[in-house]
Parts: C-alpha cells; structure tokens; sequence
C-alpha cells in the first residue's frame, strides 16, 4: 500500500517519491479515493512527489478505440497526480506494438498528437510534463533528434532523461 511506502521513505529522508500510475495499486481509480489522506501522508513526511504517467498503455496505438482508451488512462492518470499534488510529471511516448512495429511514421505522428493533448492538459493542472528518452528496440524517441521534435513542438514539454534507457543497446 502506497501509505506505508510513503512513510518507509521518508523515514529514510528522501525528498520526493515518484509514483508509478500504473495498475493495480497506482491506478487512478484506485488512487482517487485516497488523495487526501495521501497528501496528508506526503506532507507528514516532507515528500514531494513525482508522477510517472502510465507505461503500458498505447496513446499511438492503431485501433482508435485502444488508442482513446490509452489516452483516458493517460489523462485520468495526470488529474490524479495534480490532485496528489506532482508538479511534475514523466510520460513515455507510445510503445510501438503489433503493426505498428512496421509502422512507426503513423505512430509516430500518433505520438506526437497524443502528447500534444497531454501537454496541454498538463500545462492547465499546473504540472509540468517530461518527455522520457526510450529504449532503442522503440523504434523512436531515444535519440536527440526525436526528442527534439517534439520539444521544439510543444514549448511546454520538458525531458525526462533516463541514463540507464539512454545506455542500454537494441
């Protein structure tokens, strides 16, 4: 449970959790309920926190009724994170999967639109959102390039880097 987490790390002094918004336990459903006692806990503890967005969702995926459902999952996620609290928070561009494996321009650009609408929603809850750099074997986004683009095109988006995706090989 995420109370006890909360107090196991601040009892070792760290200054911010990041809180993985994933199932089961970081789900937002499951999470919504809790928020006030969460920040309570937070705030006993001097924690900031730090959201990772949704992992295994796919917001580019090539069925739109997956694809919208992904970017629920997303956004529901990111109010949760602003209701806790996060002033910032860490998104993984979509996962290339199935056909998309062979059709990254189209998931690419799916991409980008989903993280357009993400930026946008978190530029209103006051969250700052971070573009994390991938694993190779994506496809996209870990080189600087990609990251670039959409940088360049979202002025609200900032990067995440995470040194150990940056290192690892295909």
């Amino acid at each position: 449970p995420l109370g006890g987490e909360i107090e196991r790390l601040g009892s070792l002094g760290f200054d911010y959790l990041e809180l993985a918004l994933d199932p089961p336990e970081g789900h937002h459903a499951h999470l919504a309920p809790q928020v006030a006692s969460l920040k309570e806990a937070l705030g006993a503890r001097g924690l900031g926190i730090v959201a990772h967005l949704p992992t295994f969702v796919s917001p580019a995926d090539l069925a739109p009724a997956v694809r919208a459902t992904a970017r629920a999952e997303m956004a529901a996620s990111l109010d949760v994170a602003a209701a806790l609290g996060a002033r910032y928070a860490v998104v993984h561009p979509a996962m290339p999967v199935g056909m998309g494996r062979r059709l990254l321009p189209q998931v690419r650009a799916l991409a980008l639109e989903a993280l357009g609408e993400l930026a946008a929603r978190a530029a209103d809850r006051g969250v700052t959102l971070g573009l994390e750099n991938m694993f190779p074997a994506y496809g996209h986004f870990f080189e600087a390039a990609d990251l670039a683009e959409a940088l360049e095109r979202f002025p609200g988006l900032q990067l995440t880097l995470d040194v150990g995706h940056a290192h690892i090989q295909d």
